[in-house]
C-alpha cells in the first residue's frame, strides 16, 4: 500500500513509516514534498505596484465601458406578424389534430355497436315483414356510407345504421305476420 501522496502531514502512523522504509520511489516523493511545502512556506508574496493596477484598470475601460444600459432591441413588425402566425398555426394544428381524435373515437364506439347488432342479428332463424323492410333500409344507409367522403357524416350514417339494426332486433314481429 503506497502513501497518499495528497497527505502531508509531520506524523506518520507506524504502517506508513514502514513502507516508506521498504519503498524507495515512495520515500523519495514525500521527501520532495516536505522539501516543496518548506520552501513554499519561505516564499515571500510580492505586490505589484499600484500603476500597474491603474494601467490594467484603464485598458479594461476602454475595451468595455462601465454600466452602459444597453437599449432593448425592438422587435420588428414583420417579425411580430411572423411569430402571431406561427402561434395561430400551431393552435389550428392542436385543435384539429384533438377534433380529429375524438371523431376517430366516436368513430370506433359505433362501429363496435354495429358489430355487436350485427352478431344480434345472425342469431336470429327467419326475418319478419318488418325487419325484412329495415333490412332494405339497412342496406340503403350502407350504399350511403359507402359514397359518403366526410367523417361526420359517415358517423352520423352509422348512428342511423346501428338505430334502424336495433329496431330490428327489437322487432319480434307479431302474431299474424309470417316470417319470410
Amino acid at each position: 500500500m503506497h502513501i497518499n501522496k495528497h497527505k502531508l502531514v509531520d506524523s506518520l502512523t507506524p504502517v506508513e513509516q514502514a513502507h516508506l522504509k521498504s519503498c524507495q520511489s515512495c520515500a523519495f516523493e514525500y521527501e520532495s514534498l516536505k522539501q516543496l511545502s518548506s520552501s513554499a512556506e519561505t516564499i515571500e508574496l510580492l505586490q505589484p505596484p499600484v500603476s500597474d493596477w491603474l494601467a490594467i484598470q484603464e485598458k479594461m475601460s476602454k475595451v468595455q465601458p462601465a454600466h452602459k444600459p444597453k437599449k432593448a432591441k425592438k422587435m420588428p413588425l414583420v417579425q411580430y406578424f411572423i411569430s402571431a402566425a406561427a402561434s395561430v398555426t400551431l393552435i389550428i394544428v392542436g385543435w384539429l389534430s384533438w377534433n380529429n381524435h375524438q371523431l376517430q373515437n366516436q368513430l370506433d364506439q359505433v362501429l363496435m355497436v354495429n358489430v355487436q347488432l350485427e352478431q344480434q342479428l345472425a342469431t336470429h332463424e327467419f326475418l319478419t315483414y318488418q325487419q325484412s323492410q329495415l333490412l332494405l333500409k339497412v342496406r340503403k344507409v350502407e350504399a350511403q356510407l359507402v359514397n359518403e367522403k366526410q367523417s361526420t357524416k359517415k358517423l352520423l350514417l352509422l348512428e342511423q345504421r346501428s338505430f334502424l339494426m336495433t329496431e330490428m332486433i327489437n322487432d319480434k314481429g307479431e302474431e299474424h305476420e309470417y316470417s319470410i
